[in-house]
């Protein structure tokens, strides 16, 4: 999964090429977005199973993250791939007083997003974008509590499935150099439910290279297991990166 995502991530993007239409452009981005972890267990036997990272302190747990953004756009017409990976692990809350000596969660998250985006809106001062797409995820998650006075337990599980999505996009130019973008998407089915919002501000530095800094919000509510825990994973932080334009 995790080599064959990009490649169709990349495949995806690129396709538009092969139609030789000289009017695609093409940006790419790669940044930097180590999120704080929340992630709790709803559970019928020990109650609420749950712990959390802030930003600041999760680079010592996290073991791995990649993130990553490709666009071709042509006309009022864009597609958007977005990839993002993190693997972390985290002391977690124990439940139950001392029957547990100590709580773990491991948390692994795949999850890519696909868009078909159309500016509704080209003024000069605003650009607006609507339009719909998918979050395909794999998710691993489970808490292991240490048995202290009863037998160690594990919840939660591994799952994969996709989320249809409804988006937005808002551009707003300062000046020559400055803009701000804010973006947002929500969607689900069945069990699962996810959203996210992103702002950030943008600076030209070239006419390929342009900088990036803001904040970014991940919800992601699913069902995992055989025991169909309820399961809530909530990634927030600031972030910066790099785009290249081609």
């Amino acid at each position: 999964m995790r080599l064959i995502v990009p490649l169709l991530l990349a495949t995806a993007i690129a396709a538009p090429a092969s139609a030789q239409d000289s009017t695609w452009n093409y940006k790419a981005v790669i940044y930097a977005w180590i999120p704080g972890f929340d992630t709790s267990f709803e559970t019928l036997k020990f109650g609420t199973v749950e712990g959390n990272k802030s930003s600041n302190d999760v680079l010592g747990d996290l073991n791995f993250a990649f993130m990553g953004t490709l666009e071709a756009q042509t006309g009022r017409f864009s597609l958007i791939g977005d990839l993002i990976y993190a693997s972390i692990s985290m002391s977690a809350d124990t439940p139950k007083g001392a029957l547990f000596s100590e709580g773990v969660i491991k948390t692994d998250v795949t999850a890519l997003s696909g868009y078909g985006m159309y500016r509704v809106s080209t003024d000069p001062k605003l650009a607006f974008d609507l339009g719909v797409g998918f979050r395909a995820f794999s998710v691993d998650a489970t808490a292991t509590l240490v048995g202290a006075a009863i037998r160690t337990e594990s919840v939660g599980g591994d799952s994969s499935w996709v989320d249809p999505l409804v988006a937005a996009r808002l551009i707003v130019p300062f000046n020559d150099k400055w803009s701000g973008t804010l973006f947002g998407d929500v969607g689900g089915a069945g069990s699962s439910n996810t959203w996210q919002g992103i702002a950030t501000v943008n600076y030209v530095m070239s006419d390929r290279w342009t900088m990036n800094a803001g904040y970014r919000y991940m919800s992601i509510e699913k069902d995992l297991g055989d025991a169909a825990v309820p399961t809530t994973i909530d990634l927030s932080g600031p972030l910066i990166g790099f785009s290249y334009s081609f």
